[in-house]
């Protein structure tokens, strides 16, 4: 079991704080952090590689790559392997897909396009298999995505063999959908990665919201301090499966990022040790 957290907080924090990227890792490691999720859009970013380069030297090391793609226009099979290999090079075993979205213009191709996706990802699942590299999808929060919902992330669950749920608690509020019932659905495919996060229902000063397809603002907030049913999800995920896999806190856009990720991390390791 391992605590991990996104790139972009880690830097966040230190321009928030301003610490230095590397005691502001060397605090991540001490609140028990030691993992990364970093996007394949950020290593394109200037100095993303000497700030990698630095968070490894403080501890920390590149859990999983999250990555954007493009199949539901280009379903190329060496573009898919492509992003395995990345992963591969940057020492990670995870690759979470985000395989397309599709506009509401494009709506006529909606099956066509989603089709174009499951031959990427089985592609890209058969592949990493061979490099010991897991593939998995969330529950992406986004209008666009037809991955958004229970029933449309668990129909690439089922159209792809092998690839895991990198479950989100705090995305299936986007859709106005209930978080224990979409863990329910999709609890069969949890075995690698959960994604841990809270939704607050207040602005804590200027920060910018995500809001629902029914109108309602949700604002960062660290693990177990807003309105997602965290502890139920993880408490039963933790007591009824060997799951063994990351926890990666999420905040984006989070105000003070250095302490959401100090106190996420307290409940977190509080709440495993407390179950197991």
């Amino acid at each position: 079991m391992k605590v991990t957290v996104f790139y972009n907080h880690v830097v966040t924090a230190a321009k928030q704080s301003g610490l230095t990227l590397k005691e502001t890792a060397e605090k991540c490691v001490s609140f028990g952090i030691t993992g990364l999720e970093v996007m394949n859009t950020e290593l394109q970013e200037p100095g993303a590689m000497e700030n990698l380069a630095i968070l490894r030297e403080a501890g920390m090391h590149i859990n999983s790559m999250p990555a954007f793609c493009d199949f539901g226009h280009d379903p190329d099979e060496a573009k898919a392997r492509a992003v395995v290999d990345l992963a591969v090079s940057l020492g990670s075993d995870k690759v979470l897909a985000i395989p397309g979205f599709i506009t509401k213009e494009e709506e006529a191709q909606r099956e066509k396009m989603c089709q174009n996706m499951v031959k990427a990802l089985r592609a890209m699942v058969a592949y990493a298999k061979e490099k010991g590299v897991t593939v998995g999808m969330e529950d992406f929060d986004g209008s666009e995505a037809p991955f958004a919902t229970t029933a449309g992330l668990k129909w690439f669950m089922e159209q792809v063999p092998g690839l895991s749920c990198f479950f989100d608690t705090g995305n299936f509020l986007y859709s106005e959908e209930d978080a224990v019932q979409a863990y329910r659905e999709l609890k069969p495919y949890i075995k690698d990665e959960i994604h841990c996060k809270d939704r607050g229902d207040k602005d804590r000063g200027g920060e910018k919201p995500k809001v629902t397809i029914a109108g309602r603002a949700m604002y960062p907030a660290p693990a177990g301090a807003g309105i997602i049913p965290l502890r139920e999800i993880l408490t039963d995920l933790l007591t009824t499966t060997d799951f063994d896999g990351s926890l990666a806190i999420e905040h984006f856009d989070s105000c003070r990022c250095l302490q959401d990720m100090e106190e996420s991390a307290r409940w977190l390791w509080d709440l495993v040790h407390s179950v197991r």
